[in-house]
């Protein structure tokens, strides 16, 4: 068992934050031990729990958590990808750039504020508008430590974005990406996909690494229409106070 400080989460939530991420290996005594351990202020406590352990979902459950989703962790081997023949006309007709500073990143922030994320925890226990701040610092945060953002464009006119992290050895992770509130973007959705590919496979990288929410079903089919296979699976589970 691992107990993370969240401090940054402070900034982003107003509330001190606990990250606890479980083990097999560890014990039912193990996990209450550690979680009566935490002091008794105010606190956001997220659990995230191996898949398959439904004895520590019913244990952290009579201890006041919630579950809220599960979180499948995706990948892409890149060579292997090949564009279904019904979106290449579609994908054709879009276009992307690297967003670094100024008006293109300010409008990035303002589509984020209008509540494109509304699936994730964080949304879920906080609402829309605090999942917003928290997005938006996140991606600040990654920019400022290396990780690149992207804006997606259906001629000329921005609709989506998506973003790249280098996890090392040919591995990429797109930690956030979402589409614009547009009437431009619709059925374009995949694109958000498909445009980090093509960026991946022009730099040659040999996997691609995400992470999706249960919470977001369209994500997901898009993900695995895509041949993204699933590597694992863990619970997630809250408690707030």
């Amino acid at each position: 068992m691992q107990i993370i400080d969240a401090f940054w989460e402070k900034r982003n939530l107003g509330v001190e934050t606990k990250e606890i991420v479980l083990s097999n290996s560890d014990s039912l005594s193990d996990i209450e031990n550690g979680i009566n351990s935490l002091s008794s202020e105010k606190r956001y406590t997220v659990v995230k729990v191996p898949n398959g352990r439904t004895d520590f979902v019913k244990l952290l459950t009579n201890k006041g958590f919630c579950f809220v989703e599960s979180l499948f962790e995706v990948s892409l081997r890149i060579a292997d990808f090949q564009l279904p023949e019904s979106l290449k006309r579609f994908d054709s007709l879009l276009s992307y750039r690297q967003l670094v500073t100024g008006e293109a990143f300010e409008r990035l922030e303002k589509e984020i504020k209008k509540g494109i994320f509304t699936t994730d925890r964080v949304a879920l226990d906080f609402g829309i508008d605090m999942a917003a701040v928290r997005y938006i610092n996140w991606i600040k945060d990654e920019q400022q430590a290396g990780s690149e953002i992207f804006e997606i464009l259906y001629e000329e006119e921005p609709i989506g974005f998506f973003t790249l992290k280098n996890l090392s050895n040919g591995r990429y992770d797109n930690f956030l990406a979402g589409m614009y509130h547009s009437e431009s973007n619709q059925g374009l959705g995949f694109s958000i996909l498909s445009k980090p590919i093509i960026e991946l496979s022009r730099r040659k990288a040999k996997f691609y690494v995400t992470h999706i929410s249960s919470n977001n079903l369209a994500v997901m089919r898009l993900y695995f229409s895509f041949g993204f296979t699933p590597a694992n699976i863990v619970y997630v589970m809250t408690k707030l106070g």
